[in-house]
């Protein structure tokens, strides 16, 4: 079952990560919380669709505070399809 095999291949390569990047993790989650807590941002980039993650941790009610995300506002949810920075951008900036 192709599902299966998917499923199987994401433990995979989560088990991967897990066994070889844990410390390289925390000393980033180290870095960030440190930064956050004398009063300073992280500051985060994204273009395209790695813009999703960075949208995620984009300060709002329940979501994680001190992080400033650098995306191209056309590109992300943040703006309204129609306007100053409308489809025509948007289809531009996807090309």
């Amino acid at each position: 079952m192709l599902a299966k095999e998917w499923l199987k291949k994401a433990y995979e390569v989560m088990n991967a990560i897990e066994n070889t990047q844990m410390e390289a993790i925390q000393e980033a989650a180290e870095a960030m919380a440190d930064t956050i807590e004398v009063g300073r941002w992280v500051h985060t980039f994204g273009c395209g669709h790695a813009t999703l993650p960075i949208e995620e941790m984009y300060p709002r009610i329940g979501g994680f505070v001190g992080f400033h995300p650098i995306i191209e506002l056309p590109l992300s949810f943040f703006t309204h399809i129609v306007g100053d920075m409308g489809v025509h951008q948007f289809v531009f900036l996807e090309r």
